[in-house]
């Protein structure tokens, strides 16, 4: 829905998901998302810390063009399941993104594990265990308290979620090269 606004209010916009399922990295991670296939907690980890690197140079050159990046899931949300699902060191899980373009604004949906417990779906994957998702949890809040973090409720409506949303677009300049941040270095 967010990608949808900015279209109708003539905002250049590309809409990135982590994993990126269709590369070959993503392919792995699918697999293994879906416990068709196994790997250590630290392997596992770098690669999807690796597939988010896969598409460094394309989100720095759509930023350089004007483009706005909506990613659903980042390096924070690796660093949140690595060390609440596997309990590899939040430190250790930091350190593969470390460079990686950091997000001028964060919209971290807000919802509780035994909330969250109650969606369709819920359990497909290997993450989706409840006393996984309250370790990831607590991960999450740790950074929600980044200043460019924005706490949504995410147990409302869908459209009230969307309308939190927005209200808290500013009228951002996109990036140009020589603005750019980057996470934890």
């Amino acid at each position: 829905m967010l990608v949808e606004y900015l279209k109708k209010n003539n905002v250049e916009v590309k809409h990135l998901c982590f994993p990126n399922r269709t590369t070959p990295i993503g392919n792995i991670i699918s697999k293994y998302l879906k416990m068709e296939s196994t790997s250590s907690n630290e392997t596992i980890h770098l690669l999807f810390s690796a597939n988010r690197w896969e598409s460094m140079s394309e989100i720095r050159n759509l930023l350089i063009e004007g483009t706005w990046v909506v990613c659903d899931r980042y390096a924070y949300s690796g660093v949140a399941y690595s060390s609440g699902a596997l309990n590899l060191s939040k430190k250790w899980c930091i350190n593969p993104d470390e460079g990686l373009i950091k997000p001028d604004l964060v919209f971290y949906l807000n919802v509780p594990p035994n909330y969250a417990k109650n969606r369709s779906e819920y359990g497909d994957e290997i993450y989706e265990k409840i006393e996984v998702q309250k370790k990831i949890y607590e991960t999450y809040e740790h950074f929600s308290k980044e200043d460019y973090w924005i706490n949504i409720d995410g147990t409302k409506r869908i459209d009230e979620i969307h309308n939190d949303i927005v209200s808290q677009i500013p009228n951002l300049d996109c990036c140009k090269e020589e603005k750019f941040t980057f996470l934890w270095s």
